[in-house]
């Protein structure tokens, strides 16, 4: 029972864990992607001083 209890446990706190990872993953991604799609309305000047490339990511 005791050995149960301790592997359900150890899984929920790597379930946890990875779940904590993922999330940081998903926030990093939404603010670098807010990032840039505020930084389409900035002017040219402003895009070339905060270092952005002069053009969008999604143009082939």
């Amino acid at each position: 029972m005791w050995t149960l209890l301790l592997w359900l446990n150890t899984k929920m706190v790597e379930g946890y864990a990875a779940f904590k990872k993922r999330a940081a993953e998903q926030r990093r991604r939404r603010q670098i992607r807010d990032f840039y799609l505020k930084a389409q309305y900035m002017p040219e000047y402003l895009k070339r001083d905060i270092g952005l490339p002069p053009y969008s990511e999604h143009e082939t």
